[in-house]
């Protein structure tokens, strides 16, 4: 009897041995033959916006690296979360990829959201861009400086109105995050997306804006807006005379959403090195520079590794901003 058992056992390793090596070697073979086909680039946000012209650059460009047609398709719908959902769901094969944002970190924390969990279901290939969000002001606003905004805000809580591009949100995040840091409470008006929020700030209506560098720095050089400050680690290119939050009183801070090229858990090690090597070759090309700049966007082009370490770094973080602000979702 136990002998037989021991022979079923080892006809069982025997056979599972075996099909380990022919998936071992059906993964290097895939490796080797990406991309034979069409690979489609998904953006979880609606067109129009930074991150899908970036996406579509990046399309292109990779498009004649590859010698085979990279495409973009938009999944707007639930915060990014539907986007997110039919990557996380597709197979890892090199052939469906996101363009994901920073808001993979923190919709996770958010009361009554269903997000997949950026740790477990994806694999990161390489942080593209990080964007500064802009803290800025209808013209005839009162304060002139970040301090002085500060200040009032702390005469009158939560008196004081600013829009942001929706709860969950990178502005809403760094608003949130400078309010903890300095003490104050803001009345937040969240908008459906960076088109409609600066509306009604530059009218008056609401006095103050928490915004990407993209959808401000316009109406900022024209007159529109007036910027106090930029959440970044650095002052903008896109706005170089407005000063960050950390050179207006508080050291070390830096919120700025990303834009990062994510692939299914489990895509073979080779085709994620390819497309890493790739996507960097393109973020380094002047133009592609240069039309970076102009959008306020600053090339990152990361190692998976690291990114794998940010993308756990802000998981953390945002947990713990969402527990200490009690944001819920309605």
């Amino acid at each position: 009897m136990r002998t037989a058992s021991v022979r079923r056992n080892v006809r069982w390793w025997t056979l599972a041995a075996g099909l380990l090596v022919i998936a071992s070697q059906g993964i290097d073979v895939l490796a080797e033959t990406w991309p034979s086909r069409t690979t489609r680039l998904i953006v979880p946000f609606p067109a129009g916006g930074g991150i899908d012209a970036l996406a579509r650059l990046l399309a292109a460009r990779l498009s004649d690296a590859v010698g085979q047609p990279v495409v973009v398709e938009n999944h707007p719908g639930a915060a990014g979360n539907r986007g997110s959902e039919l990557v996380a769901k597709a197979a890892p094969d090199g052939y469906t990829l996101i363009v994901g944002a920073n808001s993979m970190t923190i919709n996770p924390a958010l009361p009554g959201t269903r997000a997949p969990d950026p740790l477990r279901a994806f694999m990161p290939v390489t942080k593209l861009v990080t964007i500064p969000v802009v803290v800025a002001v209808t013209p005839s606003f009162e304060a002139r400086t970040l301090e002085e905004l500060l200040a009032l805000a702390r005469k009158a809580p939560r008196r004081l109105a600013y829009a942001n591009q929706g709860i969950g949100t990178t502005s809403h995040m760094a608003a949130t995050l400078l309010a903890l840091r300095a003490g104050v409470e803001f009345l937040q008006i969240p908008y459906n997306g960076p088109g409609s929020v600066v509306k009604d700030v530059i009218t008056g209506e609401i006095p103050i804006v928490f915004s990407s560098t993209g959808t401000t720095a316009p109406f900022v050089r024209s007159g529109q807006l007036r910027a106090l400050a930029v959440t970044g680690s650095r002052r903008s290119s896109a706005l170089p005379d407005v000063p960050t939050v950390a050179e207006s009183g508080f050291p070390g801070f830096e919120v700025s959403s990303w834009y990062g090229v994510l692939a299914p858990a489990g895509t073979p090690p080779e085709i994620v090195g390819r497309l890493h090597g790739e996507l960097v070759r393109i973020l380094a090309l002047p133009d592609v520079r240069e039309m970076l700049a102009r959008q306020g966007m600053y090339p990152i082009g990361n190692t998976p590794a690291q990114f794998a370490a940010e993308i756990s770094a802000d998981v953390e973080r945002w947990s713990r901003v969402v527990r200490e602000a009690r944001i819920g979702v309605d």
